[in-house]
């Protein structure tokens, strides 16, 4: 399995551009960290999607239990 440094690929070719002149900036979030925001927000949205639903169904059997 192949592993490939895009960031380190990258600011190495940057500096190969600009014949090595320093260079200040912010290349931004790598794709491994928005990979990981992503699985985050949808394990959040998840959580959120499920605490709802066992809201819902437990609401549902109260007004069952209520009803009979």
């Amino acid at each position: 399995m192949e592993v490939r440094l895009l960031r380190y690929d990258l600011i190495k070719t940057i500096l190969n551009k600009s014949n090595n002149s320093p260079i200040v900036s912010n290349l931004g979030p790598t794709s491994d960290e928005l990979w990981g925001k992503l699985q985050m927000n949808l394990n959040f949205i998840q959580e959120i999607v499920t605490f709802i639903l066992m809201a819902q169904w437990g609401y549902a059997l109260q007004l069952h239990w209520v009803l009979q």
